[in-house]
């Protein structure tokens, strides 16, 4: 989610509510040091695989993405 000037913390660390990004989401279980076994994007009926490389178009045209992690 875009930091600016009305919305100005990280989308965990907001008061509101915590809508993120499929790459809000990849950065942030990242940055913990947890690991992603398997992440996949839903587009109507299709299904890929998220990976470092495709993450920007992912994150653009995917509606949800399911990740499977442990710390």
């Amino acid at each position: 989610m875009p930091i600016t000037k009305t919305l100005p913390d990280e989308w965990y660390n907001t008061p509101n509510l915590h809508m993120c990004t499929i790459k809000d989401f990849f950065h942030f279980v990242k940055s913990k040091d947890i690991k992603i076994f398997k992440s996949l994007a839903l587009n109507n009926l299709n299904k890929s695989t998220i990976n470092k490389s495709n993450l920007g178009v992912k994150n653009l045209f995917a509606d949800l993405g399911i990740f499977l992690i442990e710390k």
